[in-house]
């Protein structure tokens, strides 16, 4: 993939996660993977020589140009720095085009998963109350089979930006439950404890896609789970014990696993 082209990617997702309501003002962030063997199937034996367009820190979405997106390397290093030359037309003052304040959030998960080909890390509504509530988001929807596949865990909270709270979503998207057997299928979404979301996908939109769709099912739970409180429903979402339930049941989305492995439309 060329520079242009991931730094256009970059942006075209800004937009999106504002346009879908998944976060507000310049809050959010994107990364998309710049492989340098962009024919091989990922591999970690020489993910670390890809690198990253990384949206900027702290400017406003709309204001956007690809020049104005920095690209680094796997060790967070600037290989390209974003300018904003469109200021002087503007009739402005440049913005600074750093790289994100979450950009080691970025590098861990991308270091720690070949497979990603995009990082995106959104303040949605929904996936922020349920990361407050402590509860994971249930396999509670058709799409939540086909694109997520398994439950999305909260990750304890980690100051933003920082080391560990990279190392704690990288570890968190790799590990596994015992309560999931229906499916080996790696985790690509996990929720941070009052800070939001993060998904990975093969591409920008596979990430996007997974990132909506958790947030849709965040939703339904929360409202589940006012119904049950309320005495209205009959899945005991959030019970008194703090277990979360209202899944799908797992046979079934194994069965449906299975249909969309085939090729067949759930």
């Amino acid at each position: 993939m060329e520079y242009e082209e991931a730094r256009k990617q970059v942006i075209e997702a800004c937009l999106g996660m504002q346009k879908k309501g998944l976060i507000r003002g310049t809050s959010g962030n994107v990364s998309v993977r710049i492989r340098k063997y962009e024919d091989a199937e990922p591999d970690p034996r020489w993910a670390e020589e890809d690198l990253l367009a990384m949206s900027p820190t702290s400017i406003p979405y709309e204001y956007l140009t690809p020049e104005m997106i920095p690209i680094v390397d796997m060790q967070g290093r600037t290989v390209h720095e974003g300018t904003d030359t469109a200021a002087d037309e503007k009739g402005r003052e440049p913005f600074s085009c750093r790289p994100s304040s979450e950009l080691p959030l970025h590098l861990a998960v991308m270091r720690a998963r070949a497979d990603a080909g995009a990082v995106v890390h959104t303040h949605s509504k929904f996936a922020t109350i349920m990361g407050i509530l402590g509860q994971k988001v249930p396999v509670n929807t058709i799409p939540m089979v086909y694109y997520v596949k398994r439950p999305v865990p909260v990750v304890p909270f980690e100051i933003p930006g920082s080391e560990e709270l990279g190392a704690a979503v990288t570890r968190a998207l790799n590990g596994s439950s015992l309560d999931e057997k229906f499916t080996a299928a790696p985790r690509k979404a996990v929720i941070l404890e009052h800070h939001g979301l993060v998904t990975l996908g093969k591409d920008i939109d596979d990430a996007l896609t997974v990132a909506e769709y958790v947030e849709e099912a965040a939703e339904i739970a929360y409202y589940v789970s006012l119904a049950d409180s309320a005495d209205y429903g009959r899945h005991g979402l959030l019970s008194l014990t703090g277990s979360v339930s209202g899944s799908i049941p797992d046979a079934k989305v194994k069965k449906m696993l299975e249909i969309a492995d085939s090729g067949r439309a759930l």
